[in-house]
């Protein structure tokens, strides 16, 4: 039987563009378009065609697909999914094409200081557009990022949830799981390779790529330390910035509890003050929308759905942004023209980057450095010669009792070795269940660990507050792990049952105002900023309020009231 002129009645193919494990992609026109506009096709076939798990793979690709959809419709670099659709028992996905090239890592093209920073800027919003959606990429590297010709802003594309849904196969137990890890070698940190991504995996193949292009090397050419296993990558960029240099040695931390918490914070990291800063008297708001630009209707929608505009106060630090470029950059390149500015894809949406300048730190028994700098000898795989004498010789003793076995445990999670504490602690419970120190930690290592289990750390940390409810140490823990869990609601009531018993601590009003914003309610996250900003004011902490100044700007800005906004951003710029 001869095979249809067009796929699916509708697209014509144009030409192949790749192949490889996961099926075929091809550069097609879609014929009942008026336009004819050019889609990527690409076809996907399950690696196990058997009739038991057809449906299921069926239902978990419609299910992906709608992900695929969410994202795309929302930002102006991520590709827009037009159809998605069956064949044969081949599945398709149809989504926009994006003119341009893949970042190309290359030994004589490597890329310049100002070069990677620019990128880093124009792609982190685009990242942190997908975690707040709970989507994770996966497989973030060189030939997944696009430079489109159009504006030379970079575009994701490739996203690995749909390759997962096309490895699915049945357990044992008969649940559907994917038979391979996804990712790329070279690009994933050691979490993702044992199958439990979190979002800042993303964020460690993101500074591998950068990495990658300082050095124009791949992972695989880049030398290690033998010990600790960490990329010796410096060295290739004598000129590098040390600024830029710890941003990227943090990224990719073997260690996720030691990166940057969200890709805002990343962001906050590499984006100069000028970003952020500009003249009210020499700028106007060029009302750019939140909304993709210039975009046809998908398949699935008859009418363009339009967004609410970016407030002034964002606008004007998008131009901002674009003249700093525009004037600090010395040499041509493909990057001297911006496009949309990096600052206003950075304020896109609400609630977006309500975590800037916060930094994740659960429990003071955690090694979690709050710098920005690279952690050295306060990580865990410390080379401290006299603690580790001590230390050697106190986890030589045989422990006896609850306290024993907790510091014991203590120990061992200094060093790194999370399994061997976690079997400390469950030792000292055995003798006394209620130990709150034991429960305790224990939830700092459940949060910290390379395979954080979230719902088991708010567990524990659960047990020993119903033992001593009016803890605060351990309802600020409990906070943070309902934030990081987006359970919002829960953290807003440890948060107030905190500040009901320690009413004039000024981290948990911040911490309460990022998770109302959240919760939409931006009057009661703007009194929280307030709240806190004046106990920080009172304490002589001034240099505190920096970030709170920046969250509040963004709150008023969402409660309608850019004016304060500008005013709260200036105070920002002054506390810098």
């Amino acid at each position: 039987m001869t095979a249809p002129a067009l796929l699916n009645y509708r697209y014509k193919i144009i030409k192949a563009l790749a192949e490889g494990g996961f099926g075929k992609t091809f550069l097609a026109e879609d014929t009942q378009m008026p336009s004819r506009r050019k889609c990527v096709i690409k076809q996907l076939k399950p690696v196990i065609n058997r009739p038991a798990i057809a449906q299921i793979v069926q239902e978990r690709f419609t299910r992906e697909a709608a992900v695929l959809d969410s994202v795309g419709e929302r930002h102006s670099q991520i590709p827009t999914l037009y159809a998605y659709f069956v064949v044969s028992d081949q599945f398709y996905l149809v989504q926009e094409w994006i003119d341009g090239e893949p970042l190309l890592v290359a030994e004589h093209q490597m890329w310049s200081e100002a070069r990677v920073r620019k990128l880093l800027k124009a792609i982190l919003p685009a990242i942190a557009h997908i975690h707040k959606l709970n989507v994770i990429h996966r497989d973030i590297k060189p030939d997944n990022i696009i430079l489109r010709r159009a504006d030379d802003l970079p575009c994701l594309i490739d996203f690995g949830a749909v390759k997962e849904v096309m490895t699915t196969v049945i357990s044992a137990t008969g649940t559907p799981k994917s038979s391979i890890v996804i990712g790329t070698a070279g690009y994933m940190p050691q979490e993702q390779a044992a199958g439990r991504p979190t979002f800042s995996s993303d964020l460690y193949s993101l500074g591998m790529t950068a990495i990658c292009l300082l050095t124009g090397k791949t992972p695989a050419a880049l030398p290690r330390d033998r010990q600790t296993g960490r990329f010796l990558w410096q060295s290739s960029v004598p000129t590098l910035s040390a600024e830029l240099g710890q941003i990227l040695s943090r990224a990719i931390h073997p260690l996720p509890q030691h990166r940057y918490t969200t890709a805002a914070d990343m962001l906050k990291a590499v984006m100069p003050e000028e970003v952020l800063l500009a003249s009210r008297d020499t700028l106007e708001s060029p009302g750019l929308t939140a909304s993709k630009m210039n975009r046809q209707p998908s398949d699935q929608q008859s009418s363009v759905a339009t967004s609410k505009p970016l407030a002034s106060v964002f606008s004007i630090a998008a131009q901002s942004a674009q003249q700093t470029s525009q004037q600090t950059v010395q040499q041509p390149s493909q990057w001297t023209r911006v496009g949309i500015a990096p600052a206003a894809v950075f304020m896109l949406g609400a609630g977006l980057f309500w975590s800037v300048g916060s930094e994740i730190n659960f429990g003071s028994a955690s090694p979690t450095s709050s710098s920005s700098e690279s952690p050295t000898s306060e990580t865990p795989n410390s080379d401290n010669s006299t603690s580790s004498v001590s230390s050697d010789s106190l986890l030589s003793e045989d422990p006896q009792t609850a306290a024993e076995f907790t510091e014991r445990a203590v120990l061992l999670y200094e060093q790194g070795r999370e399994q061997q504490a976690l079997e400390a602690v469950e030792a000292a419970l055995s003798l006394d269940p209620n130990a709150i120190e034991a429960l305790s930690l224990k939830g700092d290592i459940l949060v910290n660990q390379s395979r954080m289990d979230m719902p088991g750390a708010i567990a524990a940390y659960t047990q020993a507050l119903d033992i001593d409810p009016n803890n605060t140490d351990l309802l600020k823990k409990r906070c943070k792990a309902y934030q990081e869990s987006n359970d919002w609601d829960l953290a807003h009531q440890d948060c107030t049952r905190f500040l009901s018993l320690s009413p004039n601590n000024a981290e948990i009003y911040d911490r309460r105002g990022d998770i109302r914003v959240e919760q939409e309610n931006y009057i009661g996250a703007i009194e929280d900023y307030s709240q806190a900003i004046e106990i920080n004011e009172q304490a002589g902490n001034q240099a505190a309020n920096q970030s709170i100044y920046f969250s509040r700007c963004m709150a008023y800005n969402e409660a309608g009231d850019p004016a304060k906004g500008l005013e709260d951003l200036e105070k920002f710029r002054q506390t810098r």
